[in-house]
């Protein structure tokens, strides 16, 4: 069976492949963090979430980002529904490379 936080980063790829804001706010439950290198965002309602993955979504377009894939997951399980989870994921255009 496979992990349950793959899917779910999975799930968030395809939602990105298809550019669909309201599929990957859903993702997310309030109040959430959104990290990566360089900054930490603090959401704390389903609208903020909403806008936060739009603007990604726009200025991956204006990137001409097309796809993500997940390139590299490891989860520690903490508990049945904990983990820390660490996830990259490669980018490329719609072409296929990036």
């Amino acid at each position: 069976m496979a992990d349950p936080f793959e899917e779910y980063f999975s799930h968030y790829a395809r939602a990105f492949d298809r550019f669909d804001a309201e599929r990957i706010a859903a993702c997310y439950s309030c109040p959430c963090l959104m990290v990566n290198d360089e900054f930490v965002v603090s959401l704390s309602t389903p609208g903020e979430i909403h806008q936060n993955t739009t603007g990604l979504l726009v200025h991956h377009r204006s990137q001409t980002v097309g796809r993500a894939r997940v390139s590299e997951f490891k989860a520690e399980h903490q508990s049945e529904n904990l983990a820390i989870v660490r996830v990259r994921d490669r980018m490329s255009h719609a072409e296929g490379r990036m």
